[in-house]
């Protein structure tokens, strides 16, 4: 008898079980009827036809399998061929337009030819100008040789230096030992340094108690502190009005000084002339004006008093100025940002005027006659 259980496992091997199955019913019918009719070595013989057979169904089996991937494998490589034809053709329209750029940028590389081989032309003014400089650089050579032999001379005087710096040495050493001696007292100041260590500890303790009234003291000042910025805030918003009516003084006054100052020039212009004619002989020629003149930087800034006039028929320039009090330093201005700035602007002579009520000092006269300046008073006019 036949074992059937055996060949379904070998032939599950080999094949799915369902097909397994049933060969081993075929052949466990097959040999019931062998039995029958057959002999045995018929019977094995039909066996190995039946086992060859299951082996070649199992095998086609597979093949059906590996067919079935095979085909589904080609079907996506079609796709991804469709795929890739498309990418080819976008590629083939891109490479007509580079072709196309190509050969623009052939013709651009044909005139580059033409501007390179001009260069080629400059290279061998160029060569010719190197070999000059070849001449030139064997020339430095032969002095780069006389130096090495300065060179040789520094080395011997640098040997000579080493000489002394061995000696220097020695010297060193001595001054080791004398290190050594001053480390030995170095250490017992250490000792002292720890006797007053302890000392300082005592006293970092005494200081902690101190720290502790200090910062209780911090805390009162803390307290004064915030009562003092009250009541600075309380100053602060007094001095900001304090400060605001005394701009607004301030521009009164200065509203005041130059109504003043308008007056006194105003005065000055109609006086001043008789006045120059009495006191030095100088004609006014057309009148005196307020008005801006320009240095030889073309800056342009105003003078108070300006006009032109005559002195033993020679050309004058009256330059004045208007104070209300007149001092020391408003004579050194004047001189310096009006006679000295201008004196190179007009090729006549300057003949500076100041006008004033009062001056500031007795000295104040006396300092106008020695710088050459004149001076007319408000009571004058």
């Amino acid at each position: 008898m036949i074992n059937t259980m055996k060949m379904y496992e070998e032939l599950s091997e080999t094949m799915d079980s369902k097909s397994a199955k049933k060969i081993v019913e075929m052949m466990s019918y097959m040999y019931e009827e062998i039995q029958n009719t057959v002999t045995k070595t018929e019977f094995n013989e039909l066996k190995d036809i039946v086992k060859d057979l299951s082996i070649k169904v199992g095998e086609l089996t597979t093949g059906q399998k590996a067919l079935a991937e095979a085909q589904k494998r080609t079907e996506d490589k079609v796709t991804e061929l469709a795929e890739a034809q498309k990418r080819t053709e976008d590629k083939v329209t891109e490479l007509a337009e580079a072709q196309k750029r190509t050969e623009d940028k052939v013709t651009e590389l044909a005139e580059a030819q033409k501007r390179t081989e001009d260069k080629v032309t400059e290279l061998a003014e160029a060569q010719k100008r190197t070999e000059d400089k070849v001449t030139e650089l064997a020339e430095a050579q032969k002095r780069t040789e006389d130096k090495v032999t300065e060179l040789a001379e520094a080395q011997k005087r640098t040997e000579d230096k080493v000489t002394e710096l061995a000696e220097a040495q020695k010297r060193t050493e001595d001054k080791v030992t004398e290190l050594a001696e001053a480390q030995k007292r170095t250490e017992d100041k250490v000792t002292e340094l720890a006797e007053a260590q302890k000392r300082t500890e005592d006293k970092v303790t005494e200081l902690a108690e101190a720290q502790k009234r200090t910062e209780d003291k911090v805390t009162e000042l803390a307290e004064a502190q915030k009562r003092t910025e009250d009541k600075v805030t309380e100053l602060a918003e007094t001095l900001t009005k304090l400060v605001k009516e005394h701009d607004d003084t301030k521009r009164q006054m200065g509203g005041i000084a130059q109504s003043i100052g308008y007056n006194l020039e105003d005065k000055a212009y109609k006086a001043l002339p008789a006045l120059l004619k009495r006191d030095f002989n100088i004609t006014i020629e057309g009148r005196l004006i307020r008005d801006y003149v320009k240095d030889n930087k073309e800056r342009e800034f105003e003078v108070n008093i300006f006009g032109k006039g005559k002195r033993g028929g020679k050309d004058i320039i009256i330059i004045g100025e208007s104070k209300t009090v007149l001092s020391e330093n408003d004579i050194k201005s004047f001189i310096r940002k009006r006679i000295e700035t201008l004196k190179d602007v007009f090729k006549e002579e300057i003949f500076p005027v100041l006008v004033t009520r009062s001056v500031s000092n007795s000295k104040v006269k006396e300092f106008a006659k020695s710088v050459n300046l004149h001076i007319y008073y408000s009571y004058d006019f």
